[in-house]
């Protein structure tokens, strides 16, 4: 695999880094991180705020600039993802390509920089989102006492980015019954539908890094955080 190379940009999580890592220990996106080892660069997500988006991007985009004769990948997740379309812009802005672009539920809710389109300096994209708005999720809605959002943990109706692409770009897109977090691979306990949910979306992902030829398989970890 040494002639890869991956970026890869984590969801919002807690300010504390010590937190941060136990939460999303088993997230895709740090899976993705062990497997490549030395062939990847992980970015811990934002804090809640949401903040610091185009500095994450800019450190993915660098990484990639910098490793010469290889196929270029990023990966993100909710407000990675939207950064890692970010990353994938600035790389097109002085003229380097990106292989493969996979995308965890991405959302954008920051004002760091549009991640709408994919650029069509990217080859490949495959993106996993929320069934948005699915009957099945509304009793969840506000399942978490003292959650000031209201709809933690499942997100409902938390909208998405990167709903378009640029001319060229081949895209393979597909819809979850699940919570944003299982998205991530991070589900939620009370959530019915998160096992599934995170096995069905590994499932997916593997046949994107197979077809980038990585050589990696996601496995989901069942859902252990509580309400």
């Amino acid at each position: 695999m040494s002639g890869v190379a991956m970026a890869i940009i984590d969801g919002t999580g807690a300010w504390s880094n010590d937190s941060y890592a136990s939460s999303m220990r088993e997230s895709f996106c740090k899976q993705l991180d062990r497997l490549l080892g030395p062939n990847s660069l992980y970015e811990r997500g934002p804090s809640g705020d949401g903040y610091r988006i185009r500095e994450r991007s800019a450190r993915a985009a660098d990484f990639l600039s910098h490793q010469r004769g290889k196929r270029l990948m990023l990966a993100g997740y909710s407000r990675g993802g939207s950064a890692a379309v970010i990353a994938a812009s600035m790389l097109g802005n002085v003229g380097v390509g990106v292989d493969f672009l996979f995308l965890f539920d991405p959302v954008a809710r920051h004002l760091s920089g549009s991640s709408d389109v994919v650029p069509g300096n990217v080859g490949e994209v495959w993106i996993a989102r929320r069934r948005i708005g699915a009957p099945e999720m509304d009793r969840y809605d506000y399942s978490l006492l003292g959650d000031p959002a209201g709809h933690n943990p499942v997100r409902n109706w938390f909208g998405t980015t990167a709903t378009d692409v640029a001319s060229g770009v081949r895209v393979t897109a597909e819809d979850f019954l699940g919570s944003h977090g299982a998205l991530g691979g991070v589900g939620w306990k009370h959530v019915r539908e998160d096992s599934q949910c995170q096995m069905q979306v590994a499932d997916y992902m593997n046949r994107g890094l197979t077809r980038a030829g990585l050589g990696v398989m996601l496995v989901p970890v069942p859902p252990n955080t509580e309400s």
